[in-house]
């Protein structure tokens, strides 16, 4: 599984970044203080990995967005199968019927996804 692009928008220094088309490695490479573990961050947010706080909006009356797209081969596939992730079914093509069913933004390999992290300060 490999992350195809990523948009982050509000999120600590960064206002808005758009990376597209990452082939085999995202290698940052930037001054100190210019925003490259903030992309880390970023993925870590979505992934659960990072707890968000008030301090890490840059406007704070708006949202956070992180959008990503993730392609997922089939070995991908068989192993999060053998997980038992997304459903415990353990025929696969049940299994693959409900991921599709869970996850309906998944086609052709690739699920695109966003996650928006509301500001209490957002009155919309």
């Amino acid at each position: 599984m490999k992350i195809k692009n990523l948009t982050i928008k509000n999120f600590k220094s960064i206002r808005e970044l758009s990376i597209d088309s990452i082939e085999n490695a995202l290698i940052l490479v930037g001054k100190n203080n210019t925003g490259k573990t903030v992309v880390v961050d970023a993925i870590r947010a979505v992934t659960g990995s990072y707890s968000v706080t008030e301090m890490d909006f840059n406007e704070p009356e708006r949202n956070i967005e992180i959008q990503m797209t993730l392609e997922i081969s089939q070995e991908d596939l068989v192993e999060l199968h053998a997980r038992g992730i997304v459903s415990c079914q353990r025929e696969y093509e049940e299994w693959m019927k409900e991921f599709c069913e869970k996850l309906p933004s998944y086609k052709e390999g690739e699920l695109p996804f966003a996650c928006i992290i509301v500001s209490l300060l957002n009155s919309t």
